[in-house]
């Protein structure tokens, strides 16, 4: 589940990068101080998009496929973000900023 094998991955990702970023033909590794909003952002479409109304049926998982566009990975190292990277107060503000001007509801993560 976990991606650890970052040796085989570029780092940074490309010249202009952050350091803390990495890449290999299927992943990418966001800096270190947006992992844990990246991986919130994610619990929350799996939650919003769940197959009602319509909408499609996200799914964080350890075991993508390649055919699937709705299984997002990886669930683990999306929980291992969350808690490095927890929630500041700007994510708090810009949660916040989104529930008052468009969405009407909060990100619960």
């Amino acid at each position: 589940g976990v991606v650890a094998d970052f040796d085989e991955c570029r780092s940074p990702a490309h010249q202009e990068a952050a350091a803390t970023t990495a890449t290999d033909s299927q992943v990418w590794l966001p800096p270190e101080s947006v992992r844990g909003d990246i991986a919130r952002s994610l619990f929350y479409m799996e939650y919003r998009y769940c197959g009602e109304d319509g909408d499609p049926d996200l799914e964080l998982t350890d075991c993508p496929t390649s055919v699937s566009d709705t299984k997002l990975a990886y669930r683990s190292q999306l929980l291992q973000w969350h808690i490095e990277d927890p929630v500041d107060e700007a994510e708090r503000a810009r949660n916040h900023r989104a529930c008052e001007r468009w969405q009407g509801n909060r990100n619960i993560f």
